[in-house]
């Protein structure tokens, strides 16, 4: 059975993937942003350190599908991924969700100063969103799922 997050413990995931978000900036903040350790990541993953895992993802299971109608993306942050998708040509419409008012706030500025008028962000708590059955054709939970 699900229990609700405290009003307190809310607040704080909100500051951690907000204004203390250490994700979304120019400098290694956190030992996963390190070059190396993404050319392991992409090794593991790809084959090759050249492939990330979101270029071998589309490669592997959406050759040829491309863009497809309607992605979603849980907890998505400052908004990174779905920016970066853009260059493969993606999604037609794709949806980011996050508990983190401020990261919605900069995905959604990031993402119209760069032109990507398909992205739209909104803030939701992924314990208690009610989505649309089949309204998706490709959902991503990077680095979130596990918070849920």
């Amino acid at each position: 059975m699900f229990r609700a997050l405290s009003r307190k413990t809310l607040e704080r995931i909100k500051y951690v993937w907000g204004t203390g978000c250490i994700w979304g900036g120019s400098q290694i903040q956190h030992w996963l942003q390190h070059p190396l350790v993404q050319e392991r990541i992409n090794l593991k993953v790809s084959g090759t350190a050249r492939k990330n895992r979101f270029e071998y993802f589309l490669e592997r299971y959406l050759r040829g599908k491309m863009p497809v109608e309607r992605a979603l993306t849980l907890g998505s942050g400052v908004g990174e991924l779905e920016r970066g998708l853009c260059q493969y040509g993606f999604a037609r419409f794709h949806e980011g969700l996050d508990l983190s008012d401020e990261a919605v706030q900069i995905a959604t500025q990031t993402a119209e100063s760069a032109g990507f008028d398909h992205i739209r962000y909104r803030t939701a708590d992924l314990n208690t969103v009610v989505l649309a059955g089949a309204s998706y054709d490709v959902i991503f939970g990077v680095s979130s799922i596990h918070h849920v």
